[in-house]
């Protein structure tokens, strides 16, 4: 290491997180069938996700409400524990195993 190069913290590459068959834009599908993410955002949610430092949570609200977040290095959805019901775990255990499955043709 040369001592003029700047010292940066590691930081886990987040883009591997979504990429083959859990690719961004599938990824945005999954959020909007299992939990009612805003169509609308779904460019914003790629551009984000294949930027060099994608963020590390993307709130997307839809069903779950206001703490709707979906978590790119875990691949998992959640909501704010306050705002958990049982349709709302249910829903969010739904999207989790799909999401987890990496490449389903249904969406």
């Amino acid at each position: 290491m040369n001592k003029n190069e700047p010292i940066e913290p590691e930081r886990p590459a987040v883009s591997g997180a979504v990429t083959g068959s859990a690719n961004p834009g599938w990824v945005y599908d999954v959020l909007i069938a299992e939990c009612g993410a805003a169509v609308g955002d779904r460019n914003a949610f790629v551009q984000e996700m294949q930027s060099d430092t994608p963020t590390r949570e993307w709130r997307f609200q839809g069903r779950l409400g206001f703490g709707g977040k979906y978590w790119p290095l875990e691949k998992r959805v959640s909501c704010y524990r306050e705002d958990e019901t049982p349709e709302r775990r249910a829903m969010m255990d739904r999207c989790n195993e799909v999401l987890r499955g990496g490449d389903s043709p249904n969406y």
